[in-house]
């Protein structure tokens, strides 16, 4: 796989772009939906909803990506 980056200003990834938000401090990558492919959860601190990017057998995707009221943060 090869190394992507996803910013609030990628396609299908939800909000906008805010100077310093952070966006990202927070990650975990982790099969969030059971669906068998590792989804990533981004965060930019521990107030905001985060975003959900879901994955796929070629890597994460912005398409399908929603808020959560869960941030990265969350306990293993």
């Amino acid at each position: 796989m090869l190394s992507q980056w996803f910013t609030r200003a990628s396609a299908g990834v939800p909000g906008s772009p805010d100077e310093y938000e952070s966006f990202g401090s927070l990650v975990r990558l982790r099969d969030i939906d059971r669906d068998g492919d590792k989804d990533l959860l981004v965060s930019s601190d521990y107030y905001d909803p985060g975003v959900l990017l879901p994955g796929t057998g070629s890597g994460i995707t912005g398409t399908g990506a929603r808020e959560l009221n869960v941030v990265a943060a969350f306990p293993q």
